[in-house]
């Protein structure tokens, strides 16, 4: 993932050359940008949260939260019950609503007075003097489905009345629910109970009750196998008993489905009613989860009558909390332009500040309305570490203000938010002001753990929470201090590469003289390296001096001549004493040969993928300043000649000038190193006037308009660069030598 970010960097700084064109962007187009930023992200921001939260009241307390004054209802609304209250009662309502069924009571009547007529004729036949065959054929003529073996064995029974009661009871109890054709499975239209209409009678059974045609045989085999009267042949009796049957149920769908609609309809959706003017919430009372729901109710009700309205009425609680975070957002960019316009004010890093704005307010959106977890959740500290180690302490606190100002805002207004936000973010600045290794991240971790277990146990005592309520936030509040600087020193690098900011972290690791560069610059050019290291140091005393970055000053130094290295035997400190190479060349080609090492310092350091600020310092160490020896040798040559003037452009370093405090004290003292090693007899008085020329000289020739040294830094540098190079030529004591023995 990070070798890709390095590659859509590369791209971004060839196709679009982002390094070339930021510097030279007018003043005009970069306030059209950051204009249009603000105003795209204050839009984002504000359109980000619901419209209930925009809507809501700014009065409105939170859950747990102490009423300041009475809420009272502005106009009649509805609390409903809660969704799954009612959805958990629908759900009960129809597993327990019955399918309806139609009693056929006439059928059943019928039924049980054919079981009578049937058994008079069996009494009439058996009384009779007709031989058993033709009895036997008059009954099968009567019932064709019973066995004409059952129907001998009733013939000859001598308990008919026995029987015929045993048979009546059997239907009696088995039409007792009535019976189903068998073309009606009840397991089809997905009913726990049956309701069967019968008379005036309304008889709730389960539907495994209701009996099919098909299923009595199984009821008549049950009571023949307990009873004695067949005890030879039960499946005759039930199959006497069953052909009788006859199915005297049926749905009735219609008042199935009406009672369905009525059951649905009579569960309640409204929990209460308010009036307006009636009081929702006393004064100095603690929100519960009923309060809580009566507002969101009532803020609802305010939505639904808004989209009703007028454009104003809509377009009004949008407007209002959008301008106050857009006058935040605008807070901002005036500070970041009064207070270091050059470094923190560049399209990129400006950027890189509304996306962290950004992501934060999306954490606390998620955080508190999606996930609907604690405040003390949210991980404040992570835009602040960021903001303070990509930029500096103020910068990152003030940021921080302006974001807890707008998480404040979003949170309709809460105060307890807003300085949670605002406290977190600047313990976490602190803790990063120098962070020099990754291990350093630990004292942010250690910084924010005692801030979260005294901000929690204060601002939770005096909202009178108990203990046990105490310490499950306590707990939040470490869990956040522990994974807010390991989330953010993962960030780090991403926004490292994508806007080319360079951090601390970065130029401690550029410092290491292992670097592949600094290692070939160490064996190509020994000189050139010996060079770069003095001059390292020299920046990093000027730099302390003057308030500026000594750290970039000194790294930026290591690499301001890697560009050297491709043909170090060209410049002088690599040339050992021997002869110089330039005496055989025309000053315009040495003017060329000398310029060159810019452009391939450049070159060398896009490929091992330097920093932006570095590489500002191998561009900008030279600036346009004229190589004074090769021009005034080739005026000599053409006045001998007798030739036209040279132009100074031919002979000028390409440039450009030093844009910030280090670039320029690289410039200054680059110059110092070089003259210093000129000189015959270093006496302080001799270096300070050497110094104090090469700095008028640097200032007269406009080389350090466009940085930001004043002149109050230039008398610093002065003395800085004095004392160091006096440090460098100091006097050993002359030890005297032994004589020697006679």
């Amino acid at each position: 993932m990070f070798r890709l970010l390095i590659r859509i960097k590369r791209f971004a700084k060839k196709k679009l050359k982002l390094s070339g064109t930021v510097r030279h962007t007018s003043s005009r187009d970069k306030l059209l940008y950051k204009s249009v930023l603000i105003l795209v992200i204050g839009l984002m921001i504000t359109l980000l949260y619901p419209q209930q939260q925009i809507f809501q009241a700014v009065s409105i307390p939170r859950l747990d939260e102490i009423a300041r004054e009475d809420i009272v209802a502005p106009f009649a609304f509805e609390v409903k019950r809660p969704q799954d209250q009612v959805d958990r009662e629908i759900r009960d309502t129809l597993d327990n609503l019955p399918v309806i069924l139609n009693y056929n009571f006439g059928l059943y009547e019928n039924v049980y007075s054919s079981i009578g007529t049937f058994f008079s004729h069996v009494r009439d036949l058996k009384e009779s003097n007709l031989p058993l065959a033709r009895k036997v054929d008059s009954l099968n003529s009567i019932k064709e489905d019973v066995d004409i073996a059952v129907l001998r064995e009733l013939l000859k029974s001598n308990h008919l009345d026995t029987t015929e009661n045993r048979l009546l009871k059997t239907i009696e109890s088995i039409y007792q629910l009535g019976v189903l054709p068998d073309s009606i499975d009840l397991s089809e239209y997905n009913f726990n109970f049956a309701q069967v209409r019968k008379k005036q009678q309304q008889l709730r059974t389960p539907v495994e009750n209701i009996l099919t045609v098909g299923q009595t045989r199984d009821i008549f085999m049950e009571r023949a196998e307990s009873d004695t009267i067949f005890p030879h042949s039960p499946q005759g009796f039930a199959s006497l008993g069953y052909s009788f049957i006859k199915p005297n149920l049926s749905i009735n769908m219609a008042a199935t489905n009406l009672n369905k609609k009525n059951k649905l309809d009579a569960i309640p959706h409204i929990e209460r009613e308010f009036k307006a003017g009636e009081v929702i919430i006393k004064r100095n009372t603690k929100a519960d989860s009923w309060h809580i729901r009566s507002l969101e109710a009532m803020t609802a009700e305010q939505l639904e009558s808004g989209r009703k309205g007028s454009f104003w009425q809509k377009l009004l609680p949008y407007f209002g909390r959008g301008s106050f975070i857009l006058f935040a957002l605008v807070m901002l960019a005036v500070f970041l332009a009064n207070y270091n316009n050059r470094r923190m004010f560049s399209n990129p890093k400006f950027t890189a500040m509304m996306l962290i704005i950004v992501l934060e307010v999306v954490a606390v959106y998620v955080i508190d309305h999606e996930l609907n977890l604690s405040v003390y959740l949210i991980p404040f500290a992570i835009g602040a570490i960021l903001l303070t180690i990509m930029f500096d302490l103020a910068t990152g606190i003030f940021t921080t203000l302006i974001m807890a100002i707008i998480v404040g805002i979003l949170q309709n207004f809460n105060f307890a938010t807003m300085l949670l936000a605002f406290f977190s973010g600047a313990v976490a600045s602190l803790s990063v002001i120098r962070v020099h290794k990754r291990s350093d991240f630990y004292r942010s971790i250690l910084y924010l753990t005692v801030f979260y277990l005294v901000a929690v146990y204060l601002m939770e005592a005096l909202k009178f929470s108990t203990s046990d309520e105490i310490i499950p936030y306590l707990g939040y509040g470490m869990v956040n201090a522990v994974l807010s600087p390991i989330i953010a020193m993962g960030f780090l690098p991403v926004f490292e590469t994508m806007f080319g900011i360079t951090t601390d972290l970065t130029l401690l690791e550029l410092s290491d003289m292992n670097h592949p560069l600094l290692r070939r610059l160490a064996l190509e050019a020994p000189g050139t390296y010996h060079h770069s290291i003095v001059v390292g140091n020299l920046c990093e005393k000027a730099a302390e001096a003057i308030d500026a970055n000594p750290l970039l000053a000194r790294v930026g130094s290591y690499y301001h001549d890697i560009g050297k290295m491709e043909i170090p035997e060209y410049f002088v400190e690599n040339s050992q004493g021997n002869k110089s190479k330039h005496d055989s060349l025309s000053p315009s080609m040495s003017a060329l040969i000398i310029s060159s090492h810019v452009k391939k310092g450049l070159d060398l350091a896009d490929q091992a993928d330097l920093p932006d600020v570095i590489m500002d310092f191998i561009a900008e160490h030279h600036g346009t300043t004229l190589m004074s020896y090769f021009y005034h040798k080739a005026r000599e040559l053409k006045s001998e000649n007798g030739g036209e003037e040279v132009p100074e452009e031919e002979y000028r370093y390409p440039g450009p000038r030093p844009h910030s405090k280090e670039t320029a004290i690289l410039m200054i003292a680059d110059s110092v190193e070089a003259a210093s090693r000129t000189l015959e007899d270093p006496k302080p008085s001799r270096i300070r006037n050497l110094v104090k020329k090469l700095i008028n000289e640097k200032f007269q020739s406009g080389q350090l308009s466009d940085s930001e040294l004043t002149m109050r830094d230039l008398s610093i540098m002065e003395d800085a660069f004095t004392q160091r190079v006096l440090s460098a030529f100091h006097t050993r004591v002359d030890y005297p030598q032994k004589e020697e023995a006679k």
